[in-house]
């Protein structure tokens, strides 16, 4: 097998060419009677099976890129993402674009990606197409794990114009409509779309029995993984740096009188609440839901976080920290900026601001907040059952303050929602 790689690592390459050889291997056996699609025709469209032998494979080309190629961005989970493509001289089409993430079998996280995977996979029956659902898990191989994952077409072949097979296409996601000036018409079509998409997964505990849909438990024992290691007794990841912004977390006041947001999350944490319950994706961020074009549904890629029973508000706050700080252009008026952060609550009118771009951004948080509505049912308590856990989210993405879009609005936003929930919940 011929390989055209775009990066220097022999080690890795190795691996991926045995992982390749392993999978067309897969990719030959013979469908049972039960099957409907084979690894085969999910891979490589219109390749017969009696193809693939030991001479066939000696002229095959395997050509890899890192993820950026293609316009995406490259996962902070410690792997290498490469898309890939395999073709043939004798064949009159390639496979499908394959993405292909490595990671040494030592550090491996692959497992659990792949098994989290399949706590959605029984809920796309309906919308498969919609959903990057892994294809294979690869483990220790040469050393490395690899999982394997068809790369979502942005146009469908069928109905667009004849595409250009020897290239890798550029694949957008919902960053680059939530990152211009003025698309928030597009964003909120894309936004409707993506909540219809999963809505299955978010329904699947009521559909099974709708009384495991809704159960009580502790917010800090539901949103420990999205606090992300905080400790601000230094004994984690991050944490102590913030009392230098706000106070110590035994403090409740700020020097201004607001609430200290590191005391809210110590009092958040013992809160109980009945949450509602169902699968999610679990990280559902703008990177993770890819355009494709205006007929299709997006679609939606990266299960590493997926859950089969969690609070599905996190299929939604996390969504609202991109639309409020992650992915909001720096250069906007400070009073404006304060005016927005400030607006949290659910019964809060809209405020009128000078910046229309800010204006734009409010109008998708109310239908983000919308489907949220529509999703947790009715009845609930709002402010532990969404803002709780915006707050938690929220905070959380502060270990990751300097690659925020904008660090002065997701302070602000957090300073509000402590205030908020400090007064509302009553906390003490």
């Amino acid at each position: 097998m011929k390989t055209i790689v775009g990066w220097p690592e022999p080690a890795r390459t190795k691996a991926v060419i045995a992982s390749t050889e392993w999978l067309l291997h897969e990719m030959a056996k013979p469908c049972t009677a039960q099957c409907i699609w084979t690894l085969r025709e999910l891979v490589w469209p219109g390749l017969p099976i009696d193809h693939i032998t030991d001479a066939w494979r000696e002229k095959l080309t395997l050509s890899l890129e890192p993820l950026k190629r293609i316009g995406q961005m490259e996962g902070k989970s410690g792997s290498l993402v490469l898309v890939g493509r395999l073709q043939h001289e004798e064949e009159p089409r390639p496979s499908q674009l394959l993405i292909i993430k490595s990671m040494s079998a030592a550090e491996s996280k692959l497992t659990t990606e792949w098994e989290n995977a399949q706590n959605v996979k029984p809920f796309t029956y309906d919308r498969k197409d919609s959903f990057a659902i892994p294809l294979r898990l690869d483990q220790g191989r040469a050393d490395y794990d690899l999982l394997w994952t068809l790369c979502m077409p942005t146009v469908r072949e069928g109905e667009g114009p004849l595409p250009d097979l020897d290239v890798f296409p550029r694949v957008d996601d919902l960053r680059t409509v939530l990152g211009a000036y003025d698309n928030h018409d597009r964003a909120e079509t894309l936004l409707k779309a993506t909540y219809t998409v999963l809505k299955n997964l978010h329904r699947s505990l009521a559909f099974a029995n709708p009384a495991l849909r809704r159960r009580p438990v502790k917010l800090g024992d539901e949103y420990k993984w999205y606090l992300r290691g905080y400790s601000a007794s230094g004994s984690e990841l991050w944490g102590p740096e913030w009392i230098n912004v706000w106070a110590a977390p035994k403090e409740r006041k700020l020097s201004t009188g607001s609430a200290n947001p590191l005391w809210v999350v110590e009092q958040l944490k013992s809160q109980r609440s009945a949450l509602t319950y169902g699968t999610i994706h679990g990280d559902l961020h703008a990177g993770n839901i890819i355009l494709r074009g205006d007929i299709d549904p997006p679609a939606i890629i990266d299960f590493g976080w997926s859950q089969r029973e969690a609070h599905i508000a996190k299929d939604f706050v996390l969504m609202e920290c991109n639309i409020r700080f992650l992915t909001l252009a720096p250069y906007i008026k400070d009073s404006d900026l304060k005016t927005f952060c400030g607006w949290v609550s659910e019964h809060q009118a809209k405020p009128t601001l000078t910046e229309r771009y800010l204006q734009t951004r409010m109008i998708l948080v109310e239908a983000l907040r919308g489907y949220a509505h529509d999703a947790l049912g009715p009845g609930i308590n709002w402010d532990l059952e969404y803002l709780a856990p915006l707050f938690f989210v929220g905070f959380g993405l502060l270990r990751f303050a300097k690659q925020l879009g904008n660090q002065r609005a997701a302070l602000l936003f957090i300073e509000a929602l402590a205030d908020h929930l400090a007064t509302t919940l009553k906390l003490v």
